[in-house]
């Protein structure tokens, strides 16, 4: 485990006041929130708008916030409306082109935030030749700001079933970790426990956890258990 490792809890739901409720009940039932990272999920934000990550700014003032737009065209435009609405990360998809991913970073850096890169929907394959491309365009251009940059390994909802979540990247996050210091890295799809805590051990920075707290009975308590997972 990373001693600045953090868990992102992916509110991806439809209903604003259902993910505060959710949110309010981790935050203030937690004795850890400085580990917490709120994710303003994409079905919330083309649900609500882009008020949900302005009222969740409101509510939680001193929480880190991602707004995951999945942004793949228009990157200066998108992360501009995040950022303006008190997101710390915008998300852009690395399936966009190279100039929408710089123009999402370049954003960022003017607005002193931060962006997560997700490599959801690429094959193995293309994700080994992607996560090389962005690495080498990055090095270049942006070496001196990777400490706000993160590269998101993540297995869609559509598909989990069909993958074993505790193998599916960890060529991929061995190869990142020996090869490159820098991006942060972080894990997303269908964690639970026992994942959060292969991946922990492996180096994560970040585990995101979406419906195995979202869906839980008692959300606080399904958090605690991931805390305690990965020793924290």
């Amino acid at each position: 485990m990373t001693t600045e490792m953090k868990i992102q809890v992916a509110l991806d739901l439809t209903s604003i006041s259902q993910a505060l409720f959710i949110a309010q009940k981790i935050v203030k039932g937690s004795k850890r929130r400085d580990f917490i990272i709120l994710e303003i999920g994409t079905p919330l934000i083309k649900s609500e708008g882009i008020r949900s990550v302005r009222i969740f700014r409101e509510q939680f003032e001193d929480i880190t916030l991602v707004a995951d737009m999945k942004t793949i065209d228009t990157g200066k435009l998108e992360a501009e409306i995040a950022f303006n609405n008190g997101a710390d990360y915008t998300s852009v998809l690395a399936l966009a082109n190279n100039e929408t991913i710089l123009s999402v970073v370049d954003t960022a850096k003017e607005h002193r935030k931060g962006v997560i890169i997700d490599f959801i929907a690429l094959s193995k394959n293309d994700l080994y030749i992607r996560v090389k491309d962005l690495m080498k365009l990055l090095e270049n251009n942006y070496k001196n700001y990777f400490s706000k940059i993160v590269f998101c390994l993540h297995t869609a909802i559509d598909i989990q079933e069909k993958y074993d979540k505790k193998t599916i990247f960890t060529e991929i996050f061995k190869m990142l970790r020996k090869s490159y210091p820098h991006p942060l890295i972080a894990v997303a799809g269908g964690i639970k426990p026992i994942t959060a805590r292969y991946y922990a051990d492996i180096g994560a920075d970040i585990i995101v956890v979406g419906g195995y707290i979202t869906k839980s009975e008692d959300p606080t308590a399904a958090f605690e258990n991931i805390l305690k997972s990965v020793g924290i």
